[in-house]
Parts: C-alpha cells; structure tokens; sequence
C-alpha cells in the first residue's frame, strides 16, 4: 500500500508539473503572439517565467557572426544583474554560477548574420526541467524576436517617411528631427533615472521614435500659410495653429486602422503632434492645457524642440550658443515649459552636449 501511495503521489506530482510547463507555454505563446517589438516580446516572456521561477532578469544580447561576444540591446528586470558584453555561448544552452546566483545563456537561432543569446538570471539555479523546456522552445522564441524585430522594422521605417514628409513641405535646418528626437530620448532616461511616475523603457523608446512626428499635421495647412515669407495676419494664425489638432487626427486615424490591442502605439504620437504648442501656464495653443493636463511627451518634446530652434541657424536669427540656449529654457521654466523637465535636460547637458556638437546646425 505505501508503494502505490507512493506512486500516486509521484503520479500527481508529474501531472501537476507538466500541467505548469503547458500553461507556461500557453502564455507564452498568447504574449509573444501579441508583442509588436522586441521590447514588448521580452516582456511577455519575462511575465511567463516569472511565474514558473524566481527570475530577477532577462536580457537578449546579439552580435555579429565574426565576434566573439555579445552586446546586449535590450533587457526587462533587473538591468545591473545583467552585463553589458558577455561571451558567446559555446553550447546552444548554459547554466553557470554566480555571485547573485546563476545566469542561463540559452542560444536562438541565428536572425540573418546576427547571433541572438537571451540572459536568464535568477538567485537560485533554474530547474532542469524548465532548461530542456526553453532549449526546445528557442526556434520559436527566436522566430517570434525575429518577426517584432521586422515589424519594429516596418513601424521605424513608415515614421520616419511620414516625419521626413512634413519636413519636405516645411523644411528645417540641417538635422532638426534627429536633434530634437535624441534631446528628448536623454531627458527621458533622466526622468527613468529619477523614478518619475509612468516613465519607463518602452516610453523612452516610444518618445524617441515618435518625436520627429510632432510636426505632422503641416501638411493639412496651405502652402500660402505655410510658407509665406512675411508675418502671418492674424486669420492666417489662427489656421496654422490648427496643424496640432491636424496632426492628431491623422494619427489617431492611423491608429483606427490596427488591431485594437495595438493601437495605444500610436497614442503617444498623437500626444505630442497634439500638445507640443501648450505652455505650463497655459497660454499655449491648440487647446490652452496647462501644466500636468499637458501630457509628459508633449512637455518633453516641447522643449527639446524649443532648445533645438533657439541654438539652430535661421535665415532671419543666428544660431544661439549651447550655453544661451540652456539659459533660455531657464528663464521660461514654469511659465513656457514644465521646470522639472528643464531641470532634467540641465542635469544631462553633458549628453545633450555631445548630441549638440555631433550634429549642430549653424
């Protein structure tokens, strides 16, 4: 009798863990069908592991087929468990020690001439059963990375020939969009830094990729207003400052035509072609929102576009210097522009800096 209590209770134990690896699986596969870049295709794998192991982080690294290491490029966990280069692995799944307990490097399927390597780390060694699991799962893990990979592709491709054809009826100087898009990337990471509410990874990279963009609605405004030489009459004004509201339609339009569950993508988009004109104080325009009722993307981009604008060459101004263009975000901090950003973008002149020197216009 004990022998049979025995079995069954192995029996149970058995069904109970294949019933966990299946439902792991199914999650899987509901996440991964469901992400739309690498970012959001770690995520939905970090959620499901998490669930079957203690997993403090998971990081996919790449290189190219000639090196001997990898970089990584993306991660969702604890970022500083994780290293920045690591060795490609020799075997197509390795488990190793640590000082915060062991890394798994499982190897995928190469994507084109990249090699790709997710990170695995957890305070504990990880269950050999879940190792064989993910091992035979790493064909469709790396086919899943390398279909976001294409649409993240296809999206950053599409963005950028929409930004580059409200610049063509508008032209600006030099690299206006790269500028003010990498400006507003480096407050954001500050504002990551500093913990502010709502400001993580996938917003950082979402401003970065939708900032040129804030422009779009331009093209629904006349040539005849648009480019005029002179100073526009007041009836003129009133239609340029419609492009906004213009630019939001077009994509909120655009965000109409995808899936339900993909169109919050483009939302940050429509927030800041919609409020990157509003002011802190609220003497701003389209809508004349005010200070937190401007949302964080508008404000952000706002002024980066402004710092950008003031330290770039016009045909009716000189370019201003790095240090007055820094002066005059100063000044108008809390009536133009949210202090806080301004104070982070004072935080990060180093970096700004660098971006200000790469590629200035002048």
């Amino acid at each position: 009798p004990t022998h049979n209590v025995d079995e069954f209770t192995d029996l149970h134990a058995s069904i109970n863990r294949l019933s966990i690896r299946m439902a792991l699986v199914l999650r899987m596969l509901d996440g991964l069908q469901r992400s739309r870049d690498r970012l959001s295709t770690l995520t939905a794998l970090h959620e499901s592991l998490r669930s079957v192991c203690d997993l403090c982080a998971l990081g996919l690294y790449e290189g190219d087929a000639d090196e001997s290491r990898l970089h990584r490029c993306e991660c969702r966990g604890d970022a500083p468990a994780l290293a920045e280069d690591i060795d490609k692995p020799d075997r197509a799944t390795t488990q190793q020690a640590s000082a915060g307990g062991s890394i798994l490097l499982l190897r995928l399927p190469d994507v084109g001439l990249r090699q790709q390597s997710l990170a695995l780390v957890s305070p504990t060694a990880l269950d050999e059963e879940l190792v064989m699991l993910l091992r035979n799962l790493a064909p469709m893990l790396g086919s899943a990375l390398q279909r976001s990979l294409l649409m993240e592709q296809l999206l950053l491709a599409s963005i950028s020939g929409l930004s580059r054809l409200a610049e063509s009826r508008d032209p600006e100087t030099g690299d206006h969009l790269l500028r003010m898009a990498l400006y507003s990337q480096v407050v954001a990471s500050e504002l990551q830094r500093r913990a502010y509410p709502g400001v993580d990874a996938a917003f950082v990279r979402d401003l970065y990729r939708f900032a040129p963009m804030h422009d779009i609605g331009k093209v629904g405004i006349p040539d005849a207003i648009l480019l005029k030489p002179g100073p526009l009459t007041a009836e003129e004004r009133t239609t340029m400052n419609q492009h906004p509201l213009i630019g939001a339609r077009v994509l909120r339009a655009c965000a109409a035509q995808l899936p339900e569950s993909e169109r919050g993508m483009f939302e940050i988009a429509a927030q800041i072609a919609e409020g990157h004109h509003e002011r802190f104080d609220g003497k701003g325009y389209p809508k004349g929102l005010s200070g937190n009722d401007i949302p964080l993307a508008a404000r952000i981009v706002a002024v980066a576009d402004v710092f950008d604008a003031l330290t770039s060459k016009r045909p009716y101004k000189r370019a201003w210097s790095f240090e007055e263009g820094l002066a005059a975000l100063r000044k108008d901090a809390g009536a133009h522009f949210d202090p806080e950003i301004v104070d982070a973008i004072h935080a990060t002149s180093g970096e700004i800096g660098m971006i200000y020197l790469e590629h200035r216009h002048i």
